[in-house]
């Protein structure tokens, strides 16, 4: 019996090995054809998705036309729809109507205030120190601070696969550098430095009649990064900068000294799992101080204002969940008058305000069928300041789609803001100050809805999308008074300003060439903010913001022609922002009398701007990179109106006339390097 066991064991094994060997030469006489797989690359800086989110790879900026060697992420934002461009006296981002102030500015999610230098020309960011920028314009995430605007956040994540780069630009009005650098293959320091010198060259650029400015800024950053293992890293970083200016005005006399700046320092603990899990820990201090003194004649005014936050937040988001909360504690100086040599008795300065600002926030993320997401979530915000306490819950709903390969969102959410800002200028000078609200001032809020939509065509070659929303603005702030207040005994800051309401609402459409050496985008934008105050004679009514500009067209190019030459160019078309006119003018014993019509019932000529760049790069053996940068600002020379003043001419007569920039082009050239 064994035997024939063992038989039939012997020839089961022949037969498979017989089979094996059958298939075996079977495979090998297999011809596979061969196949090239070809895909183009996804080349442009800008990426954007439904949920209104815009990322933009910095190192574009290389490229861009640069005013006198600078190129401000901010000013490049603004070429984007939904977003307001500014002339060139004018700073600030108005994202979908709002106002500057609706908006926080982050470097790292630590809030910055007032970010730009001097006319809005240049940020206070270099952006060699920054990998990418980040902008939510709809913030439809509960874990968006309390501001009604949108967010703008400046990464600085730094590759540890880096040895050491160093990047230097030198232009006609400021130069700039920043090294990167690899300590002990787990930390990672980049440090920057940036120093003007305008008057150098360009003091004819500041001067208007008969003022004289005299400016000159400077900031400095530093990030440390330092990576434990492959999920948990630690940040610190530091920034400071000031700016300098003194204003001589030859008709009245005066000569006014102004400083101001920002200090932050921070520190980000983050830890990732995996894609499905982030823990982040954020602890730190940011402040702003302005400083600006009016001297006339034998009298000396002093304006003083400030801001100080010491923040802890915290994030934990897994998959479905999105948890956290945040503690702020705030110190402000509202704007207070000083005066030396004037028997004129001001009323007291006005106090500073101690605040704490609580929010715990949670959000739930759900799929549906495979096609789209769902998110719910509620933020409960707690302001404490004095006395008083402010409770709000803030809901947010939004959906994300797919239909037909469209992607489409639509989003519900309300905000509430406990900070607002005023002043009575917004060229970037320290006239603008921040204010808590309190039992006169209430927290400022909005609800809104937003809807995008978007679609890939011609095999991804090319990007179509548009937005529309609308937002309903309560407890909305103006600022009444002006510098004359200063000499006023009676001047009382709360009087000064007045109460309303908004609207925001519009539309904007985009197409994105999106590959290829030729990238960029064109688009077209509608938009209406529209105010209604009450209680004062001059503004009771409805008008439009001092930022709204019904319509605009954008359009940004940059194109590779080869490893040497890149070229560039922006374009903007938009209409006039609004302006007050005299309604009649006159002398009194020699003084021109001023009656203004309604507010902002006329609007200056439309706004028309084409600037182009050119760069020209080489390598060599000890630079990786240096090129030069040629730009032409404003290369149709159009006289654009920034606003208008009372102009005295030489036989006496007077009128009420448009003021343009100083020049109507203005070329400028850099250098830079990367090694």
């Amino acid at each position: 019996m064994k035997h024939y066991l063992f038989i039939i064991l012997f020839l089961c094994s022949v037969k498979y090995q017989h089979a094996h060997s059958e298939c075996a030469d079977t495979l090998q006489g297999v011809y596979l054809e061969p196949l090239t797989v070809a895909a183009k690359i996804y080349s442009s800086p800008l990426k954007t998705d439904t949920d209104g989110r815009i990322s933009l790879d910095l190192r574009i900026l290389d490229n861009m036309p640069k005013i006198l060697g600078n190129a401000d992420p901010f000013r490049f934002m603004q070429l984007l729809p939904g977003i307001q461009s500014n002339a060139e006296y004018q700073a600030g981002l108005h994202i979908q109507g709002c106002d500057n102030s609706h908006n926080v500015i982050t470097i790292g999610d630590i809030p910055i205030y007032n970010v730009n230098h001097l006319l809005g020309f240049f940020s206070i960011f270099t952006p060699s120190h920054y990998s990418s920028l980040t902008l939510s314009k709809n913030a439809m995430s509960v874990s968006a601070p309390n501001y009604l605007g949108g967010q703008l956040t400046m990464n600085n994540e730094i590759n540890m696969d880096t040895t050491k780069r160093v990047e230097v630009s030198l232009g006609l009005i400021s130069s700039q550098g920043t090294i990167k650098t690899l300590v002990r293959d787990k930390t990672m320091i980049a440090m920057s430095l940036r120093m003007s010198y305008l008057n150098m060259l360009y003091s004819n650029w500041l001067k208007i009649d008969n003022s004289q400015l005299k400016y000159s800024f400077r900031d400095a950053n530093t990030t440390i990064s330092h990576r434990f293992n492959s999920k948990s890293k630690l940040i610190f970083d530091f920034y400071i900068g000031d700016d300098l200016g003194n204003l001589t005005d030859y008709n009245y006399q005066a000569a006014v000294k102004a400083k101001w700046g920002n200090k932050m320092v921070g520190c980000n603990y983050i830890y990732e799992n995996n894609d499905k899990l982030k823990l982040k820990n954020s602890l730190y201090m940011t402040t702003y101080n302005n400083n600006l003194d009016i001297k006339m004649q034998d009298v000396k005014y002093t304006l003083r204002s400030s801001i100080l936050d010491v923040g802890y937040k915290l994030n934990f988001n897994q998959s479905r969940w999105n948890i956290g909360a945040d503690v702020i504690y705030h110190q402000i100086q509202p704007q207070t008058v000083g005066q030396e040599g004037s028997y004129n008795k001001l009323l007291p300065a006005e106090p500073k305000t101690q605040s704490i600002e609580n929010s715990v926030y949670c959000e739930y993320r759900k799929g549906i069928s495979n096609i789209g997401r769902l998110n719910v979530g509620l933020r409960g915000n707690l302001y404490v300041i004095g006395k008083e306490q402010f409770i709000n819950i803030d809901p947010i709903i939004a959906y994300k789609g797919i239909f037909c390969n469209t992607d489409f969102s639509i989003g519900y959410s309300v905000k509430h803001q406990y900070l607002f800002q005023t002043g009575f200028s917004d060229i970037g000078l320290p006239t603008e100050f921040w204010m808590s609200c309190s039992e006169k001032f209430k927290p400022q809020s909005s609800q809104g809805i937003v809807a995008t939509i978007s679609k890939e065509l011609f095999k991804r070659e090319f990007k179509v999308s548009s937005e529309f929303y609308y937002k309903k603005l309560y407890n909305q702030y103006e600022y009444i008074g002006s510098v004359l207040d200063l000499v006023n005994s009676k001047s009382e800051l709360s009087n000064s300003i007045i109460t309303g309401d908004g609207n925001n609402y519009g539309f904007n459409v985009m197409l994105h060439k999106c590959r290829g050496n030729l990238t960029g985008w064109i688009s077209y934008a509608y938009s209406k903010s529209i105010r209604n105050f009450s209680g004062n004679s001059s503004l009771s009514g409805m008008y439009p913001s001092n930022h709204d500009r019904p319509h605009e067209i954008n359009a940004v190019l940059n194109h590779t022609v080869d490893s040497h030459w890149d070229l560039g160019g922006t374009f903007v078309f938009a209409s006039g922002t609004p302006i007050t006119v005299p309604s009649s003018l006159y002398l009194v014993n020699g003084n021109i009398m001023t009656e203004y019509g309604k507010h902002n019932s006329h609007r200056l000529k439309p706004y028309c701007r084409l600037d182009l760049s050119v760069n020209y790069k080489w390598e060599s053996r000890t630079i990786k990179e240096s090129g030069i940068n040629l730009s032409l600002y404003n290369a149709l020379g159009f006289a654009n109106e920034l606003f208008y003043r009372i102009k005295v001419k030489k036989d006496g007569s007077f009128a009420y006339v448009p003021v343009s920039f100083v020049v109507d082009m203005l070329p400028s050239v850099s250098f830079f390097c990367k090694f």
